[in-house]
């Protein structure tokens, strides 16, 4: 499901270029209805048809899905789309990795401290 704020920056940016939604469902070859739905969120739309939008609108999806929706206006930079390297789900990918890290480096340590004590024990003699 697309996040409100990057729902609001395409209706945003497609207005402030002075596009109707007749206009942008033209140029998909889709009914007005069924882009009106997509800009209202009430229907679920895959990359490719977002990268299409963003392509009409000269708009970045990445850029545009990060920031708030305030932070779009008729001086802003447009940027070409970008390849699809990392999804929406990379952020949540990626804090999970952090965690893991942390939770390994913390395990790291833990074992030296172990490898110490049983070379500590083993090396004594009986």
């Amino acid at each position: 499901m697309l996040n409100e704020h990057l729902l609001k920056n395409i209706r945003k940016a497609r207005i402030l270029k002075e596009f109707k939604q007749k206009d942008i469902a033209e140029k998909l070859n889709i009914s007005i209805p069924t882009y009106s739905r997509f800009e209202n969120g009430i229907t679920k739309a895959d990359y490719n048809f977002i990268k299409e939008v963003c392509s009409i609108l000269d708009l970045d999806f990445y850029k545009l899905e990060n920031n708030p929706a305030d932070s779009f206006n008729e001086d802003s930079e447009t940027y070409n789309i970008t390849p699809p390297i990392v999804d929406k789900n990379y952020i949540e990918i990626s804090n999970q990795l952090k965690t893991l890290l942390a939770l390994l480096e913390k395990q790291q340590q833990t074992n030296v401290v172990i490898l110490k004590k049983l070379k500590l024990l083993t090396s004594k003699k009986s």
